[in-house]
């Protein structure tokens, strides 16, 4: 196909999603494998650099996610629920990101095809690897392992496989691996400390009961609501990473959410949807930077590419708000 390569980035990074859930971990990962092939293929550097940026935000819908953890720990909703609610609009963002590459790159072509042998090949070799989500979503929605149970068991498989299958984890890169998870894991344990002193904070003071009888008093509607969190959703994600978003904003959306009625798996989608934009958009923009140091690529060579993927961002968080049943449809099936 045209701009082939940059299709299958795309498709990899849903993939690795049903791996991982961490962003950032998508761009190294993924990155670092496709990247350097589709420059060699006459990809544009800047093109590149955004496209594996915006493709992570896969990360945040498709299940296992980061993100869902976090929704469901400040809402208490079900973690199974919010992982369910990210998959069809995942595979809708997946969709959006495949045409954009498919227009954009239709004057790319690649080499020759693979033989059906090398076809065969290669899905016998990264077999074993796709494995790993399905222990990881079937024992969740089969209901044989709890979300914390089936990282665990992943996680075993992960370092068999890379010991005894393809025989590229060593004891020195697993210490590694240990170390970088251990920081990270304390860093974000930092910030849940915080944010649990400041949603003590706002529980004596009553800030988000005060936001929803401002709301109600003036007579705001739910679509007022929704233009209002997707500029303070795009505001706070161009200067500030997702996560302290999500604490900031995530207890006072709920609250004004649940005064409407409304559901608090539709609100999830949507503001992954344009929280997410923030990953690249300038100043802050993690995802560019994670992407353009894969390259080692200056990332402002790469802004001139941004507003289209914004531009598609806001179209696909839009199609989120307007049609709730693609994040409340799944979840209403599983708890039947």
């Amino acid at each position: 196909w045209p701009g082939g390569l940059g299709i299958a980035m795309v498709i990899a990074m849903g993939f690795f999603a049903a791996f991982c859930g961490s962003i950032l971990a998508a761009i190294t990962a993924v990155g670092t494998i496709m990247m350097p092939k589709m420059l060699e293929q006459g990809y544009p550097k800047p093109f590149v650099i955004v496209l594996a940026a915006s493709a992570a935000l896969l990360e945040a819908l498709i299940p296992p996610s980061n993100a869902a953890i976090l929704f469901s720990a400040l809402t208490n909703v079900p973690v199974s629920q919010t992982f369910a609610a990210g998959v069809i609009p995942g595979l809708i963002l997946l969709f959006f990101m495949v045409i954009v590459v498919l227009i954009k790159c239709r004057n790319i072509r690649n080499p020759e095809p693979a033989s059906a042998a090398e076809r065969w090949r290669s899905f016998l070799g990264a077999l074993p690897g796709l494995i790993t989500p399905i222990i990881i979503l079937g024992g969740i929605y089969a209901g044989l392992l709890t979300p914390s149970e089936s990282a665990a068991v992943a996680g075993v498989w992960a370092m068999l496989m890379g010991f005894f299958i393809y025989r590229e984890l060593t004891i020195t890169s697993l210490c590694l691996a240990l170390k970088e998870t251990a920081t990270i894991t304390a860093i974000i344990f930092a910030i849940i400390a915080t944010a649990t002193f400041l949603s003590v904070v706002l529980t004596y003071s009553q800030i988000p009961q005060q936001i929803v009888a401002y709301f109600t008093d003036m007579g705001a509607t739910f679509t007022l609501f929704w233009v209002a969190l997707a500029i303070i959703c795009l505001l706070l994600g161009t200067f500030v990473e997702i996560v302290p978003v999500f604490y900031l904003t995530v207890p006072i959306f709920a609250a004004i959410t649940l005064s409407f009625n409304q559901s608090l798996l539709h609100l999830y989608v949507v503001f992954v949807a344009f929280a997410g934009i923030g990953m690249i958009t300038p100043p802050v923009c993690v995802g560019i930077y994670t992407s353009a140091s894969v390259i080692q690529e200056n990332p402002a060579k790469a802004f001139r590419e941004v507003p289209l993927f914004v531009g598609v961002g806001i179209v696909y968080g839009t199609m989120m708000i307007l049609i709730p049943e693609a994040s409340t449809w799944l979840p209403s099936l599983l708890t039947r």
